[in-house]
């Protein structure tokens, strides 16, 4: 008989604990679908049995506000805030129903009441700023994070007091708690500059830009730490002011002597963004005081990029300076960047493919390790491509995907073997290794895997397709080995020829990359268009949108055109490899720092 009196127990207990739980959750439900009446009802209850729960309190405040019930709401924290586990936040809770019934003054004396508690104990200072955040009272939710942290190594709220100040639109402030921030926490750095894009833009005239730079000279000259160089050269760098930002990096790297980061990457955005002298002066600078011989190298070599990319290169002055260098450093390990840079100058640029051939075969004969001599046959299969010896190439992508199994350069190598198989038209084996690289963990890898998957998979099957393929192919092929105005006129006898048949959409797309690559930018953008309008249901229909959006930034200069096609991406094709950069490039047409 106890037996059964203790089973009747448990089971009346456990239903209890269930239908509490019942209870919280249906509150919590008709609370957020607006049935106030009843959220309160439940409410209610919960906090006669559990009054020492936070949650069951905020949200029975709620319930009472929402239905305009002040006093109730009044009337429970201050019962709340008498008991001896009762949070400091309650005050801040109060404060907000007196906000709601113009009590303005009862208000602000119980935010000073939660802020006392801070005082006693900083740890209380997360859930009172929450709830001042919450409520727009931003005034006091910094005088709270400056309270707990002050005095208190330990805690350090700069970051939050940062964002609360930038809400407010105070930019001298904000900026002030920033540099605050990163000067006792420099690993911040970076987490900080994301948050100064939404303020700062490229134009110099900008309010932010000049509050910016004037308090950052200002500490400069009176606290000198390089964080400020930094941050000016970052500021240059987004107003594009590419000959200051290499000043300012100049003064980081005579600091210190210690690595050439700052230059090289100053270097490299000026380069890309067609300001070659300030490029070619960091690279010199680098080569100048260069103590290691892998810096040097690498300027070297971008120095010969951007000789290379020139309108009329001087192709035997530069192969002189190649030979020149080489001589220099030697034929070692150290110098793989090198040797691997001039072979695929002379193959691709000068026509001299069977010498740089040979020239990668004796490399591979150095100390060289598992990755080294993967790439050194990455570039050795690249050029028996080049020379249509694919049978070849295929034995050398095939040892770097075997020897290096994991490894991203595996997965380009396998890449490289189906679309080597791609252009001597075997389409099977090609979909054997794409079928393995579209769940590749290299998007881009993955990207282009599927997309050629898709192009083999609707044109393989068919016979008459299947011609129409083995020519795109072969334009493609012409295109790797920069024959881009055979290939165009390739692609063009598959529009003519096999007009009816679903390779159109991708021919257009591939003769349009080859119009830009060749100056011809209004015969890309009619391409694109004609994909746009023709075949908007199709696999390439965002590159197509994102492509031509480029075109007219970039070259047509046009950008006001851009505009409908990046919102194309942005709200028909979310799941786009070109989602996040369209939204960016958006945000800066549109002059704003918000996407809505």
């Amino acid at each position: 008989m106890r037996l059964v009196k203790k089973f009747i127990l448990f089971i009346t207990f456990f239903s209890s604990i269930q239908l509490f739980g019942q209870n919280e959750f249906m509150a919590k439900e008709y609370l957020q679908e607006g049935a106030f009446e009843k959220a309160k009802s439940i409410y209610e209850k919960l906090y006669e049995k559990s009054p020492h729960r936070w949650d069951f309190v905020v949200g029975l405040i709620e319930s009472n506000q929402q239905l305009e019930l002040y006093a109730d709401a009044e009337k429970t924290l201050i019962d709340y805030l008498g008991k001896s586990y009762s949070q400091p936040a309650g005050y801040v809770l109060l404060g907000q129903n007196y906000i709601l019934q113009q009590q303005q003054e009862k208000a602000y004396k119980s935010f000073e009441k939660a802020i006392e508690y801070i005082e006693i104990n900083p740890n209380y200072i997360y859930n009172i700023a929450k709830y001042f955040e919450q409520f727009n009272q931003l005034d006091f939710a910094i005088k709270a994070y400056q309270l707990a942290s002050k005095g208190n190594d330990k805690l350090n709220f700069d970051y939050q007091i940062a964002s609360l100040f930038g809400q407010q639109g105070n930019l001298p402030k904000m900026f002030e708690a920033y540099f605050s921030l990163i000067e006792s926490n420099p690993s911040f750095l970076y987490r900080v500059q994301r948050n100064l894009n939404e303020f700062i833009t490229d134009s110099p005239e900008n309010e932010a830009n000049v509050i910016f730079r004037k308090q950052l000279l200002k500490n400069a000259q009176t606290q000198p730490n390089v964080l400020w160089n930094q941050l000016l050269s970052w500021l240059f760098v987004q107003q594009k002011e590419f000959q200051k930002a290499f000043a300012q990096e100049k003064a980081v790297y005579n600091r210190f002597k210690t690595d050439f980061s700052g230059i090289m990457e100053i270097a490299s955005m000026s380069y890309e963004n067609q300001d070659d002298e300030v490029a070619k002066q960091a690279y010199q600078f680098v080569i100048d005081n260069a103590f290691f011989a892998d810096d040097a190298i690498s300027a070297h070599l971008k120095l010969l990029e951007i000789k290379q990319s020139q309108t009329k290169p001087e192709w035997t002055k530069i192969q002189s300076e190649y030979e020149t260098l080489l001589n220099q450093y030697g034929r070692s390990p150290e110098s793989l960047n090198l040797q691997l840079a001039y072979a695929n100058f002379i193959a691709f640029y000068i026509n001299q493919s069977t010498k740089a051939i040979d020239f990668l075969k004796k490399t591979l004969l150095l100390d060289l390790n598992l990755y080294q001599s993967g790439r050194v046959k990455m570039v050795l299969g690249d050029i028996l491509v080049y020379q249509e010896k694919f049978n070849e190439a295929l034995i050398y992508y095939s040892q770097i995907e075997s020897q290096l199994k994991n490894d991203v350069m595996a997965q380009d190598a396998r890449f490289k073997i189906a679309k080597t198989s791609f252009y001597k038209g075997d389409f099977d084996w090609a979909q054997t290794q794409l079928k393995v690289l579209k769940s590749s963990y290299t998007q881009l890898i993955a990207n282009d895997a599927l997309q050629l998957h898709l192009l083999i998979s609707e044109l393989s099957e068919d016979g008459t397709l299947h011609i129409a393929l083995k020519k795109f192919a072969r334009a493609d092929w012409l295109a790797f080995k920069k024959k881009p105005q055979e290939a165009i006129g390739l692609l063009e006898d598959i529009l003519n020829q096999h007009a009816q048949e679903n390779i159109i959409d991708n021919t257009l797309y591939r003769q349009a990359q080859l119009y830009e690559l060749t100056n011809q930018p209004t015969l890309a953008e009619k391409n694109y268009q004609q994909m746009i309008q023709n075949y908007p249901d199709e696999l390439l229909i965002d590159e197509a949108y994102f492509s031509l959006a480029k075109l007219y930034i970039n070259i047509l200069n046009e950008p006001e055109k851009a505009k409908p096609l990046l919102e194309k991406i942005i709200f028909e094709h979310e799941d786009s490899i070109h989602f996040t950069d369209a939204k960016r490039i958006y945000r800066t047409l549109r002059g704003d720092t918000t996407f809505n």
